[in-house]
């Protein structure tokens, strides 16, 4: 189980860019979101293609993130 975590321990960057998908994709739906004269129905549809999208997003970029720290 030890052997698992041993690559994050020798690399101290890899624990930062962890947080990285996460901040992007929030910063990014709360800037497309923040406009007040857009129409409710046009944010609704925006706000869930962006959780669809913003799931994906993190996903891939974490698991490039971890495959950058393996090598």
């Amino acid at each position: 189980m030890m052997s698992s975590f041993k690559h994050m321990r020798a690399n101290p960057l890899a624990k930062k860019l962890r947080f990285l998908p996460f901040a992007l994709v929030g910063i990014t739906a709360f800037v497309l979101n923040s406009n007040p004269e857009m129409h409710p129905y046009l944010q609704i549809s925006l706000a869930l293609l962006e959780a669809k999208l913003g799931i994906l997003i993190v996903y891939l970029l974490a698991k490039k993130i971890s495959n950058m720290t393996v090598r």
